[in-house]
């Protein structure tokens, strides 16, 4: 750097003590090698302190005949050291001999000043050395000649002279002239040059009209004000303090601090840890008896590090855990003292971005690259749960089993829209499917599906009886349905021949007396929506309206045709077969026979009522027939 602006308001000769230490400011840093755009310039303000100038004030000397009294108006003294051609209005003056009794034997007395004011001068800015003046006490008709007191500061010079004399005496219009000789000054203070207190003794002059009474002087030489500045300085966050300096300002002829004793010493309070701000830069330790040492404070200004700092990328968490710690890294410069930077993120928890910020720390000069948190979404499980209906009802709802949700998330504040299964009616398993069910942003749906099972319905079929004559073909064999689905809002209107197959069949036989027979379900069947169910029924074969025919099997009468209501009988059980006689009934009515002995003997006409045993009957009368059995 080639150099700085700097300026305070205490580098003015009239800057007073009062307003001291005041600030050096540094500003517009340029020149030299550097640029100022490639760094962050921080300035520190150093200190300038405005010390009290040394002021030496000293009482005039003076002599007085015994008797009188003498006034003093507050002018009589001489002062060394005033600033931009100030001046003091005036001093207090006193003195043990200016009263008329003082004696000779005590004399000289001193003359003491003090509280010097007025002018234009501030006390304040000045530090006052006030020097004794002597009154001598002298006999009527003597003529005293008193060496006025002197000041001066520390020059490193050689004191000679003396800073004249006050007569007392004269009379007759006599004035100095009168006298002869040459006024000279010895003593101590000749050739004075150390601070300290000195003697000057007036002499040389003499009068045949006059008796002289010398009154001696004091000099004093006061310590030079040695306005010793610790110099400021700067450092980083975290480095150690360089050395420290001073500037020393006040040396007399050509003298250096070698004139001091003692070794300087600067201390400051900021150590390694110390935060950003101005630390006290204190000099001390340094003695001079010619030297009145004022030391003042330089400025130790700890300034931000600069570093640059960038979250790492890819942060993230999911919706529902909780916020991992946010991390980053230092691509230049470097944390001191074991610090670590805070970073927070955009307040919220749903799915999303949020931005990281670095919580400001005025330690650091910070050069900050951001990042966004990620929160992605969690992981809901959605099962669909099974279902079933029997063909031809409507479909029960779809439902749903789901995982754990976060933070008191609900199915009814997370889930939309509504699952659905494959079209179809029949029976048979259907895929459930998502279909629009979906959640919010917060989550990603795994989707589990199932099906719906659709069961046979009940059918059942109950078979008609039938009958017929013997002899003729069966009939067609009928039955009756219940349980036929019908609902058109399904589209399902289903008839038995949709729905059923095959046909009915009865047991085997052709025989009036081998009946009835069992109408079973054969080969009818329903198709797969459905589950059968059946009820059997009988077919009946009666006697047919035609010639008779005799026939035995297995010790049974077997007869057909037209009986002509002849009774027939044959020993033993035998079935008992009749012919309505109204003929309302084209067929025939059979009953199992008994061992009644009337029926079984009798070659009568027996009629049913006579008949015992149970079962029905009509009498038949056919003895011819009856006959043709005897002979058989």
């Amino acid at each position: 750097v080639g150099n700085v602006n700097l300026a305070s308001a205490g580098a003015v000769a009239t800057a007073g003590v009062a307003g001291s230490p005041y600030a050096i400011t540094a500003s517009g840093a340029s020149g030299g090698s550097f640029n100022a755009g490639n760094y962050s310039i921080s300035y520190v303000d150093g200190a300038l302190g405005v010390t009290p100038a040394p002021l030496g004030i000293a009482a005039n000397s003076a002599s007085k005949i015994y008797g009188d009294t003498l006034s003093f108006i507050g002018n009589e003294f001489s002062s060394t050291g005033l600033k931009n051609g100030e001046t003091i209005g005036g001093v207090s003056l006193a003195s043990a001999g200016a009263a008329a009794t003082a004696g000779i034997a005590g004399s000289p007395y001193a003359i003491t000043a003090s509280a010097a004011s007025g002018g234009t001068f501030s006390a304040g800015n000045y530090s006052i050395s006030y020097v004794d003046g002597l009154l001598g006490v002298i006999p009527a008709g003597l003529l005293g000649i008193a060496a006025n007191s002197a000041a001066k500061t520390y020059d490193g010079l050689a004191y000679s002279g003396g800073n004249g004399v006050n007569y007392t005496g004269f009379i007759a219009g006599d004035t100095p002239a009168s006298l002869s000789g040459t006024l000279v000054y010895g003593g101590s203070s000749q050739g004075a040059v150390n601070a300290g207190n000195y003697t000057i003794i007036p002499s040389g002059q003499s009068s045949t009209n006059y008796t002289i009474t010398y009154v001696n002087g004091a000099l004093s030489v006061t310590p030079a004000p040695l306005g010793i500045a610790a110099n400021s300085a700067t450092r980083l966050y975290g480095d150690a303090n360089p050395a420290f300096s001073a500037t020393y300002s006040g040396f007399q002829n050509g003298e250096n601090s070698a004139a001091l004793t003692g070794a300087l010493a600067l201390s400051t309070p900021a150590v390694l840890t110390s935060n950003v701000g101005n630390y006290a830069i204190v000099p001390g330790g340094l003695n001079s008896a010619n030297y009145s040492i004022n030391y003042v404070n330089g400025n130790m200004g700890v300034t931000a590090r600069p570093i640059s700092v960038s979250v790492n990328a890819g942060q993230t968490k999911i919706y529902g855990g909780t916020d991992p710690a946010l991390a980053y890294s230092v691509s230049a410069g470097n944390l001191a003292n074991g610090d670590v930077l805070a970073l927070t993120r955009l307040a919220g928890e749903n799915v999303g971005g949020y931005a990281i910020s670095l919580t400001p720390n005025t330690n650091y000069n910070v050069i900050y690259t951001g990042a966004n948190f990620a929160i992605t979404p969690a992981m809901l499980m959605v099962v669909a749960n099974p279902q079933s209906k029997v063909y031809g009802t409507i479909d029960p709802a779809l439902t749903y089993t789901t995982g754990a949700f976060q933070f008191g998330d609900t199915a009814g504040s997370v889930l939309t829209g509504v699952l659905s299964r494959a079209a179809g009616e029949d029976v048979n398993f259907y895929a459930i499917g998502q279909n629009t069910l979906a959640s919010n942003a917060n989550y990603t749906l795994a989707y589990t599906g199932n099906n719906l099972g659709i069961t046979p319905a009940p059918l059942h079929v109950a078979a008609h009886p039938q009958n017929k004559l013997f002899g003729m073909i069966d009939p067609v064999l009928t039955f009756g349905v219940t349980g036929l689905v019908n609902n058109p809002g399904l589209g399902i209107i289903d008839a038995a021949g949709s729905v059923l197959s095959g046909a009915l069949t009865r047991a085997p036989g052709e025989s009036a007396l081998g009946g009835p027979y069992p109408i079973t379900q054969g080969s009818l069947a329903a198709n797969s929506n459905y589950t059968l169910s059946f009820t059997p029924s009988n077919l009946v074969i009666t006697g047919a309206a035609a010639e008779p025919v005799l026939g035995f099997s297995a010790g049974q009468v077997i007869f057909a045709g037209v009986i002509n209501d002849d009774f027939y009988y044959r020993p033993g059980n035998f079935w008992h077969i009749s012919l309505n006689p109204n003929d309302a009934d084209p067929g025939f009515d059979v009953m199992r026979g008994t061992n009644d002995l009337k029926s079984r003997l009798g070659d009568r006409l027996n009629r049913c009522d006579s008949v015992s045993g149970g079962g029905f009957c009509e009498t038949w009368s056919f003895p011819e027939q009856r006959e043709k059995v005897d002979n058989k």
